[in-house]
């Protein structure tokens, strides 16, 4: 990571897709980003360190207007739309807590460019815990698992989209002939560019850092595994030196798929 930009892919034919759909996309004029951050209830309980990492990643992405919005967002019940910096980026849209309920965030996440999911993942059932509602029934449509199958067939991206699984071991799954097939797979069956996701149980304090500076990188014009790698570096040489310059704390995510840009 010193000296590369890392980007992998489960198969040839997953990275010609992913290729295809970057090309897609190309020519854009303008980007519809999607923040979701702390989903709940849920069947697992809060994380309130993805709420502030969501908040985090909208603040660099958002205006000179954030602190505007200072007020509505101390709410527990948060659906806005934001506007972004750049001639590029559009609108934002939040979801925080109680509002990012899955279908709710399945609307949000259509046609968006951008996708960042700070919330629980379950590896078993290679699913996204949303919040639920109406008791959370599990085969209803309160239920607050997003599936990969739910994402393959209910979602469709902007083509060449950047999509952050932003949750513990969403870059695992089973192995087949063509690969990992987990929940990075389903988003770029959904048309994602490219998918970040965690390889193993991540820090709270540590991702949002991480996360931070990703977007700041990326938001400026460099490629995903670039302002990866740029993110990764700052952590390793943070001065004075703390302990988020151990590998367990900025190495869990990868960049599936191609090199995608929100510059187009």
């Amino acid at each position: 990571i010193e000296h590369y930009s890392i980007r992998v892919a489960p198969s040839l034919s997953v990275a010609r897709a992913a290729a295809t759909s970057v090309s897609a996309g190309v020519g854009k004029t303008k980007h519809k980003v999607v923040v979701v951050g702390n989903p709940i209830p849920n069947s697992v309980g809060p994380l309130p360190g993805a709420k502030a990492e969501a908040l985090a990643v909208l603040q660099v992405l958002c205006d000179s207007e954030w602190d505007k919005f200072d007020t509505m967002i101390a709410s527990r019940d948060i659906d806005l739309v934001l506007p972004l910096k750049g001639s590029r980026l559009g609108h934002g849209r939040l979801l925080l807590e109680k509002s990012a309920h899955k279908s709710g965030v399945l609307t949000a996440m259509q046609d968006a460019s951008v996708v960042h999911l700070a919330c629980h993942g379950d590896m078993l059932t290679d699913s996204l815990l949303m919040a639920q509602k109406d008791g959370g029934a599990s085969d209803g449509a309160g239920s607050g698992e997003m599936s990969m199958k739910e994402v393959q067939t209910q979602l469709t991206l902007a083509p060449g989209a950047t999509v952050v699984l932003s949750a513990c071991n969403t870059g695992r799954g089973k192995i087949m002939g063509e690969g990992v097939v987990g929940l990075s797979r389903g988003f770029l069956f959904a048309g994602a560019g490219a998918v970040i996701s965690s390889l193993w149980s991540v820090h709270d304090e540590s991702t949002k850092e991480l996360m931070s500076v990703f977007y700041s990188h990326f938001s400026a014009g460099r490629r995903a595994p670039e302002a990866m790698r740029c993110a990764m570096l700052q952590l390793i040489h943070a001065q004075p030196k703390g302990i988020f310059t151990h590998p367990y704390y900025w190495s869990a995510f990868i960049v599936t798929g191609a090199s995608t840009s929100i510059r187009g």
